[in-house]
């Protein structure tokens, strides 16, 4: 900085600057050519006359014989001998792709390395299949580096979108066996809402239960009223007792944050809570409930990455038991569904080429499969429930057949001592404490 200040002084400075391009999180020279005239060397096809820069994805050889490697035109198709480059680029200029700023930028990497230079286009595709042979990363970044003259950026840890679909399940009944207690997430879009049922068992095993979307502006009732009579519904246990949704989370983060209060407001005690997702590192998956919101009511804080990281080591299991995400053979369980579910990657967070953590990159736009999960997940967090308990009980209840419902009559107390006075009570029933009394 020092130094440009200096040069200012003079009329005719010029301030050079040139550097190997390495990481794209912290690279330094890449910035710098963003914002310059962004120039490249446009060389002619000896074929068709077509004016290009030469790119490293235009390189091609036939399989296992990369010394026989080429050029090929991006206009007419046509493969380029090397020998040919020595006319392109003596025939080639510079082009700018914003001439109308100030600062002028050279990009130039080893694919116009002179003819009978070591870089050749078959050096470069033999020592690239050296390193793809080896999957060494190391050395494809120094490649990428050097000889395409591009940053590296790395690829992040992601999910297996064909190898989910794979592992759908047929399901005899909606609610599994080992299913022991349900939860609900809504993600709230401009023109819908979406919805998710999930079934969790011992050690957190879940299984995904129903997918629903209600069309229409969450700013009208009808869709909230859909959403009602959705989380209200009975799905059948595989030991033939009714289930139903004990906790649901609804995203308020939306546009529609005041509808989304509204509905959650007149339920909460049926145990309908309002979340807003938080990226702030080592956020725990549900924090303290606040009520320093418009709708007055407890709005839950959602570590999303948190939750992310253990959902994304649960869905790279390969075994039932815990922890394991089942997912059923039904039309809603689609290849939109595991594409939106596989939608973001972990990526590395540098500041001034430190590791400072990570984060999640959304790769499409659309992610509610994902979004959805990572409620349900908060929900059964805020639910807290002993499943081991609730286990015990629903397995009892399965075993043992409902008694009728007898006849009473109510029943006349007197007092001991006769009076002018009769009293004439009814006994309440014991309320039965807690959600695991009650839960159906």
């Amino acid at each position: 900085a020092v130094a440009e200040k200096r040069a200012l002084t003079y009329a005719n400075h010029k301030i050079y600057l040139c550097s190997t391009p390495v990481l794209k999180a912290t690279s330094v020279i890449e910035p710098e050519y963003l914002a310059s005239d962004q120039r490249r060397y446009h060389v002619p096809c000896p074929h068709c006359a077509h004016r290009q820069p030469l790119v490293w994805a235009q390189v091609k050889w036939p399989e296992g014989k990369p010394e026989q490697a080429q050029y090929q035109c991006e206009s007419c198709g046509e493969r380029i001998a090397e020998h040919h480059k020595t006319a392109m680029l003596e025939a080639g200029r510079w082009v700018a792709a914003h001439p109308e700023r100030a600062t002028a930028g050279f990009h130039l990497n080893a694919l116009y390395a002179p003819y009978g230079w070591v870089n050749s286009w078959a050096h470069l595709a033999e020592e690239w299949s050296r390193i793809i042979h080896k999957r060494d990363l190391r050395q494809q970044q120094t490649f990428v580096n050097t000889n395409l003259a591009e940053t590296w950026e790395e690829s992040g840890e992601s999910l297996n979108l064909p190898l989910l679909m794979q592992r759908r399940e047929s399901y005899p009944v909606p609610c599994p066996e080992g299913v022991i207690v349900l939860t609900a997430g809504v993600d709230v879009q401009d023109d819908r809402l979406e919805v998710e049922c999930i079934g969790w068992g011992a050690d957190e095993e879940s299984w995904s239960i129903d997918y629903q979307r209600f069309t229409g502006s969450p700013s009208q009732p009808d869709v909230w009223t859909q959403l009602d009579t959705w989380r209200k519904q009975i799905w059948q246990h595989a030991n033939g007792l009714p289930m139903k949704i004990i906790q649901l989370c609804i995203d308020t983060g939306g546009h529609h944050a005041k509808e989304a209060y509204a509905f959650v407001k007149t339920r909460e005690r049926e145990r309908v809570c309002a979340t807003k997702g938080s990226n702030q590192p080592g956020h725990p998956l549900v924090g303290r409930p606040t009520t320093s919101n418009y709708g007055k009511v407890r709005l839950y804080a959602i570590g999303t990455d948190t939750a992310k990281d253990t959902l994304f080591s649960r869905l790279k299991l390969d075994t039932f038991g815990p922890g394991y995400c089942h997912h059923p053979l039904a039309d809603a369980y689609d290849e939109e569904f595991f594409a939106q579910l596989t939608s973001e990657e972990k990526r590395s967070k540098y500041d001034k080429g430190v590791l400072q953590g990570y984060y999640y990159k959304k790769m499409r736009a659309r992610n509610e499969a994902l979004d959805l999960k990572v409620l349900n997940m908060a929900a059964l967090a805020i639910l807290n429930p002993n499943l081991t308990a609730m286990a015990a009980t629903l397995q009892e209840r399965a075993g043992t057949p409902a008694p009728e419902a007898p006849t009473v009559s109510a029943p006349v107390y007197r007092d001991p001592v006769p009076s002018e006075k009769a009293s004439r009570r009814v006994p309440r029933a014991p309320r039965r404490g807690g959600f695991v009394g009650g839960w159906r």
